[in-house]
């Protein structure tokens, strides 16, 4: 797998518009031989130390798939696993909108209480999911924090709002990224298909198919993943889909969605991880997170008296819909601009779109 610190953007332009992109991840380490020779628990250990991006949810991939692979019962485990990753959603949305995307007038306006936020998700991170009088609570006080924030300046209705469009660039409040793109709604097309498939059915798949048994563990799924792949039955996402397709605009929109969804739901309404035993000693786990489908694979093996990974497995959403995706690299062409400072933003929105955690660095060859 890719260890990305951040993700560069190579842009060769003519008169401030794109004609030719590619994308590659500044760093490239294969965090999986790492853990070869390690126990699990060791692994466990590592895990929060080396992922920056979304932690909770690779921990809880790696759960799921070495508890299974070690013959262990993985239903309560799968449990606190949904949990984790649906409050990593939750907290990585937050982020998303309210530090990385939004104005700095309003990230300096309100900082104290997007730090108050963050707090209550890791308030919540200690409760039992099963406990769901103290869920309620904490979720309603979590929801209280959020909201007013992030729908603040839309009208009464704002998933119509959403839809409508904005015209108003120069909003302090969370509008204005969606005015950044609404005068370009067919920016950042991409002509992959949405994943349909729930978690069970992709692993049954990797087993039938023994793809699991490919050099480097590369599943071969050509569709896009993420919150619009899990939000496209959505009455605003699927009509936005159907008239404007499968844009930046609309996949800003499936995450924004799926976050003010996910903070008034008491629980996830989906499963949205699961975990299938391939052989003796090896099994495979999948999470749907916040940039989208997750694998860890794992295979363990006994060795001078202690259980250990024989073979391990990465496949992260960035390499499904960003690095390995040459329908990302299409989806940038003709992009253009008034100025380069404009280009830059407007590429950084598109690459958002489709991975909302890494940072991004984009370098322009002009006249190419």
């Amino acid at each position: 797998m890719s260890f990305v610190g951040n993700l560069n953007i190579f842009l060769d332009t003519d008169d401030n518009c794109v004609r030719n992109a590619a994308v590659k991840a500044s760093s490239e380490v294969s965090v999986e031989k790492l853990f070869i020779g390690k126990t699990p628990e060791e692994v466990f250990e590592l895990i929060p130390i080396l992922f920056s991006l979304c932690p909770d949810s690779q921990s809880a991939a790696a759960k799921l798939a070495l508890y299974e692979a070690s013959g262990q019962d993985t239903k309560e485990t799968l449990k606190d696993c949904v949990w984790q990753n649906y409050l990593e959603i939750i907290n990585e949305g937050v982020r998303f909108f309210l530090l990385q995307l939004a104005p700095e007038a309003f990230r300096k306006r309100h900082i104290h209480r997007i730090v108050e936020i963050r707090a209550q998700v890791s308030e919540l991170k200690k409760v039992d999911p099963r406990d769901s009088e103290k869920v309620k609570q904490e979720k309603r006080k979590l929801a209280d924090l959020a909201l007013p924030l992030l729908l603040a300046d839309f009208g009464e209705d704002w998933e119509q709002d959403l839809l409508n469009g904005f015209t108003d660039e120069t909003s302090e409040d969370i509008p204005s990224i969606f005015a950044a793109l609404n005068s370009h709604r067919n920016l950042g097309w991409c002509r992959l298909p949405l994943l349909k498939k729930t978690p069970r059915v992709l692993l049954e798949d990797v087993k039938e198919k023994k793809l699991w048994m490919s050099k480097g563990h590369k599943f071969d799924i050509k569709h896009l993943t993420g919150a619009v792949a899990r939000q496209r039955k959505d009455p605003l996402i699927s009509y936005l889909l159907a008239q404007d397709g499968n844009t930046a605009y609309t996949r800003l929109c499936a995450r924004f969605v799926e976050l003010i969804t996910t903070l008034m739901d008491d629980f996830p309404s989906e499963i949205s991880a699961s975990v299938l035993k391939l052989e003796d000693k090896c099994a495979l786990s999948v999470i749907q997170n916040s940039r989208g489908v997750l694998f860890h694979f794992a295979k363990l093996e006994e060795k001078e008296g202690k259980t250990v990974i024989a073979d391990y497995g990465i496949l992260t959403p960035t390499e499904l819909n960003v690095t390995d995706s040459h329908a990302f690299n299409d989806s940038l062409k003709d992009i253009s601009g008034q100025s380069e400072d404009e280009l830059k933003k407007l590429v950084y929105l598109v690459v958002s779109s489709y991975d909302p955690c890494v940072q991004i660095n984009i370098e322009v060859n002009k006249n190419a």
